[in-house]
C-alpha cells in the first residue's frame, strides 16, 4: 500500500509537499516521535472481527476486518501522530459512524468535516469521509453527499473533478 500510495505522489507530481512514512502504526512510538504529522490519513479495516462475511484470502481478509488492528489502535496511533491542530482524514463504512465520531472525540480528535459517499443517486451511502482536528473546538460542518456515479454508471462531475479530469 505504500508503494501504491508513493507512486500516486509522484504521478501527482506531490513529491514536494508528500511524504510517505511505513511502519507498523500499533508501534509508532518505535519510529515516529510525538506530533511529528501535520495529517494523517487512514482506511483502516472497516469490519470488526466478528461482523461480515469473511474471504479467504489473508491479505483481503486482513485489510477489510480488524484482525491485526482495531479501530481503537489506528485512533490511538492517530493521537501520538498529530501535532496539535493537524488534521485526520479517514474513509469509512457508515455503519460505524457513531462509534467513529465518538472515538475520535474521545482521543481529542474533534469531528469537522463529514460528507456521506453514494454509490448512485437514488443508493443510501454505504461509505462516508470525515475530517478530524486534534485539539479542535466543537462544530462540524456536513457537506452535500459525493455521488460517485450518474444512473448510466458514469462517473459524476463531483469524482471527475477530484480525478483532475474536469
Amino acid at each position: 500500500m505504500a508503494d501504491i500510495a508513493r507512486r500516486n505522489v509522484a504521478l501527482n507530481g506531490r513529491d514536494d509537499r508528500i511524504t510517505i512514512v511505513e511502519g507498523d502504526y500499533r508501534r509508532i512510538r518505535e519510529w515516529a516521535a510525538s506530533g511529528a504529522f501535520a495529517a494523517v490519513y487512514a482506511n483502516p479495516p472497516y469490519r470488526e472481527k466478528s461482523r461480515g462475511a469473511y474471504s479467504d484470502v489473508d491479505g483481503i481478509r486482513r485489510a477489510c476486518h480488524e484482525e491485526t488492528a482495531t479501530l481503537g489502535d489506528v485512533l490511538d496511533a492517530v493521537k501520538y501522530a498529530l501535532k496539535y491542530h493537524g488534521r485526520f482524514r479517514m474513509v469509512h463504512i457508515t455503519e460505524r459512524l457513531a462509534d467513529i465520531l465518538e472515538a475520535m472525540r474521545a482521543r481529542d480528535i474533534e469531528p469537522k468535516v463529514l460528507q456521506m459517499v453514494h454509490g448512485r443517486p437514488d443508493k443510501k451511502a454505504k461509505l462516508f469521509l470525515v475530517e478530524g482536528i486534534r485539539g479542535g473546538s466543537k462544530g462540524m460542518d456536513v457537506l452535500p453527499p459525493l455521488i460517485v456515479h450518474n444512473p448510466d454508471g458514469s462517473y459524476s462531475d463531483a469524482v471527475l473533478r477530484l480525478y483532475g479530469k474536469r
